[in-house]
């Protein structure tokens, strides 16, 4: 009799077991918002950091485009001896918008991280 008992023990303790387990699975599927959460979350911390990555790239192409209009220029300075041209002129009209890049690469990220999340989350909504 004492092995019995404690077989049906054993039998009630797993059944314990796998019955916590359901109701925790059943518990997770029932909270519908908290996953929808968890999923934004996540795809908001890849859309940031991809933006954060893009606005890097963006930030080298600009510096690569300041130092080709700058050699340019300084080029044909040097052979027409003219400071007036279109190259000289891009360079001065993109250094506002490079400086504040440097000033600010954060922000630039975070505002495209945030209009990207933004559009990702009214996607989502109307697709529900």
């Amino acid at each position: 009799m004492g092995e019995d008992t404690r077989e049906v023990r054993h039998e009630v303790d797993e059944a314990r077991e796998q019955l916590g387990d359901t109701v925790e699975a059943l518990a997770y599927k029932a909270n519908a918002p908290k996953r929808a959460k968890e999923q934004a979350t996540t795809k908001a911390h890849a859309v940031k950091e991809a933006a954060a990555t893009k606005a890097q790239e963006a930030k080298q192409r600009m510096e690569n485009a300041k130092t080709r209009v700058s050699t340019d220029s300084r080029a044909r300075t040097a052979r027409d001896g003219d400071t007036t041209t279109l190259a000289g002129r891009g360079s001065s009209l993109l250094q506002p918008v490079i400086e504040m890049v440097k000033r600010h690469p954060n922000t630039t990220a975070a505002a495209a991280a945030g209009t990207a999340a933004g559009i990702l989350i009214g996607r989502i909504s109307a697709k529900n």
